[in-house]
């Protein structure tokens, strides 16, 4: 049985595959593939592990969650085995770290080598491969501020240092740290587009074109609200009339429908910069200049049609 990991990132159709995978699970079944995603990823036990291995032998509490997690993880694996899956698909783009802590130190997934060697114990195996998505600077912190002004106030940042902090810590040492903490993987990536056939191409590399190409296109999900609808969304939490995840889920959708420009965290040189830093560096990724980490093109080399 084969292991494959996805872990992201954010904002770059996570949510879309998810779904798509999470969707179809009765037909995954049937090819002998499993999916794993944020309904047990998210449950208490795997959401505490990392803090729960961290907190050290005299937190007998924590070391005992800890211990029954991965003891759970462990037996979840086997009894897949015992079942005859050929694939499980683990997807789960917290396993590198939160979009807060990015906006806390201005800088990209600065615990991701910690996490995912300590995320890498549930497992009783290496996962085969690992998947890790990477999407231009501008757009990936001005989509990530986008996303927590629908839930709750925005991040507090500063956009001088969020330029400094993506040339110092970008995504080559996002990758490189991935790398490091999963040695025995084979690593992947690709370069975010917002395309709904990214998702299905990236898919057809993960689970196989001959089951991708029964899977519909995945519209993006999560798509960033326009500056306008986050105003009348944040009018109408401040007004009482959003309180419950129904209410927030209802707004969102009725405000995807209004247009108008998207936030923007960054100046026209700042954006400018940013791109010209991300396009620099994914032709070093493409061009395999970071060991172990191989770039693919899913619309390109994956892409597939009924």
């Amino acid at each position: 049985m084969e292991l494959v990991l996805h872990i992201g990132v954010h904002r770059t159709g996570t949510t879309a595959l998810q779904h798509l995978l999470q969707a179809h699970q009765a037909l995954l079944a049937r090819r002998r593939v499993s999916f794993w995603g944020p309904a047990i990823l998210r449950l208490d036990g795997p959401q505490r592990y990392w803090r729960d291995c961290r907190a050290g032998a005299g937190d007998h509490m924590a070391t005992a969650r800890a211990a029954d997690t991965r003891a759970t993880f462990h037996q979840e694996i086997v009894y897949e085995q015992e079942n005859d899956r050929r694939l499980v698909v683990v997807s789960e783009e917290n396993f590198l770290g939160t979009i807060e802590a990015n906006f806390a130190e201005h800088r990209l997934y600065p615990a991701a080598r910690e996490r995912l060697e300590t995320y890498a114990t549930l497992f009783p195996e290496p996962p085969a491969r690992v998947y890790v998505a990477v999407r231009d600077y501008g757009d990936y912190w001005s989509s990530a501020q986008a996303l927590q002004l629908r839930f709750r106030a925005g991040l507090p940042f500063d956009s001088d240092k969020l330029v400094a902090g993506s040339a110092a810590r970008g995504w080559p040492e996002v990758l490189a740290d991935v790398a490091a903490a999963l040695p025995h993987s084979r690593i992947r990536t690709w370069r975010y587009t917002g395309r709904s056939g990214m998702v299905r191409g990236a898919l057809a590399d993960m689970i196989g074109r001959r089951l991708a190409r029964w899977l519909p296109d995945a519209k993006i999900a999560n798509v960033s609200l326009s500056v306008a609808a986050l105003e009348e969304l944040g009018r109408r939490r401040a007004a009482g009339e959003v309180s419950s995840d129904a209410e927030l889920a209802a707004a969102v959708a009725e405000l995807r429908e209004e247009g108008g420009p998207k936030l923007r965290l960054f100046s026209d040189t700042q954006r400018a910069a940013l791109s010209e830093l991300f396009d620099k560096e994914w032709q070093l990724i493409a061009g395999g200049g970071i060991p172990r980490v191989e770039a693919f093109d899913p619309e390109a080399h994956f892409a597939v049609t009924p």
